[in-house]
């Protein structure tokens, strides 16, 4: 009887590709944190063929302390995936890993040392992640990062989604008395009066990192907060002497 190879070729081949499938729910130790990087992105693995809505948000300090200690939301929102992963990593302008990043729930570490990977793959889309400033002023640091909108049958039916943080500067690199403001805890108006110069921008990010006001200054501006969720922001406030970073409160 004349045997048929093939079809006992195709029985080996389907544990190999189910494993394919699931190599990596686990994470990604390796460095694929994407273009901006230098890097792989997730697509790699897994093919970008399923238009996933959604929004990843990474809450970047606006500025470091050398040596401090920096807990990092990371949080893939919204979509109908089932699945989230992701690969990060923190260079400085010259492309080289920067910081220390240490063990923290639900990630891994990449191989590299330089980054960390989800350790499982999560169904919530929300890690924070621990990362400890070089010990010696390092210039500004951007956090590169690749994530998965992932639907639950393996590598395919995908969306991923690649990006970096804002640039965050060293606090010895920022100038600190280009401007005032008042008054702090802020109701409704904050007033900001430069010092230096009559014209500059403002951003206000949220401790997750979103951006919730951003606008030009005069010598004098008010700014209009009373729509915004009381709490503690960042203010980086931004002229021609530099940059300054102040945290304000919302009643």
């Amino acid at each position: 009887m004349k045997k048929n190879y093939s079809f006992y070729l195709s029985l080996l081949a389907v544990p190999v590709v189910a494993m394919t499938f699931l190599a990596f729910s686990g994470g990604q130790p390796g460095q694929f944190a994407g273009p901006s990087a230098g890097e792989s992105a997730c697509t790699a693995c897994h093919a970008n063929n399923n238009n996933f809505s959604g929004s990843v948000v990474v809450g970047a300090p606006t500025s470091y302390t050398a040596g401090t200690n920096y807990q990092i939301p990371l949080s893939i929102n919204g979509g109908n995936a089932v699945r989230y992963g992701f690969n990060i990593t923190a260079q400085d302008n010259n492309g080289n890993p920067i910081g220390t990043w240490n063990a923290s729930s639900g990630t891994a570490a990449r191989s590299d040392g330089n980054g960390r990977t989800h350790a499982g793959a999560s169904t919530s889309g929300s890690w924070t992640l621990d990362w400890t400033a070089p010990t010696t002023s390092a210039g500004p640091v951007t956090f590169h990062y690749s994530t998965v909108f992932g639907n639950g049958s393996g590598t395919g039916g995908d969306t991923v989604r690649s990006g970096s943080s804002n640039q965050v500067l060293n606090t010895a690199d920022v100038v600190s008395e280009s401007f005032d403001f008042y008054p702090n805890p802020v109701q409704d108006e904050l007033t900001i009066e430069l010092l230096s110069t009559d014209a500059g921008s403002v951003e206000i990010y949220s401790t997750l990192g979103e951006r919730v006001h951003s606008g030009n200054l005069d010598a004098q501006t008010q700014l209009q907060l009373g729509d915004l969720a009381t709490g503690v922001y960042l203010m980086q406030v931004t002229t021609s002497a530099g940059t300054t970073v102040k945290q304000i409160v919302k009643q």
